[in-house]
């Protein structure tokens, strides 16, 4: 558990950065080893650019500060919590995974926010002669031949294919 000021900082800061953009994140209750002035920020990798531009507009905003982030998928991110990974700030693109780490006893109480949705899409080479699917069960005829997945073992996007 962090020390009470540790946290009103931490929980300041979040508001303020991510305020400011129109997302939340989730302080976790890992222990961390980041000096007073730095955040580790384990996100999912959909939300690299996203959080790399707020985390340059909040440490211009707040001189000292600094943000650590680490970016992968949502799966791998809470296993490194669930073994000690010192961080402050866990971000998933997913409920299950945000389940998980609750269940887990691993986020602060009180602060679990949905900041952001996700929405499945197909994306179709442009140069495809054939007509852009609009169900998915166009996807069974002879001319499509490949179709590729995020892992459903380890990224979200999978299990959302996958369902």
């Amino acid at each position: 558990m962090r020390p009470p000021l540790r946290r009103r900082w931490l929980s300041q800061a979040l508001g303020i950065a991510f305020l400011a953009s129109g997302l939340w994140a989730l302080p976790v209750q890992a222990q961390t080893t980041a000096a007073a002035g730095t955040l580790v920020v384990s996100a999912a990798a959909s939300l690299t650019n996203a959080f790399a531009e707020i985390g340059q507009a909040f440490e211009k905003a707040h001189p000292g500060s600094h943000i650590t982030f680490n970016f992968a998928a949502s799966g791998p991110l809470l296993a490194q919590i669930q073994q000690g990974a010192p961080v402050d700030v866990f971000a998933s693109a997913d409920q299950e995974t945000m389940d998980r780490a609750d269940k887990g006893g691993l986020l602060a109480a009180g602060s679990r926010q949905n900041f952001a949705g996700n929405e499945l899409v197909l994306i179709v080479p442009t140069a495809s002669r054939l007509a852009p699917p609009t169900q998915l069960r166009d996807l069974t005829q002879p001319g499509w031949q490949r179709i590729a997945i995020g892992n459903p073992a380890t990224v979200p996007v999978g299990r959302y294919t996958r369902q």
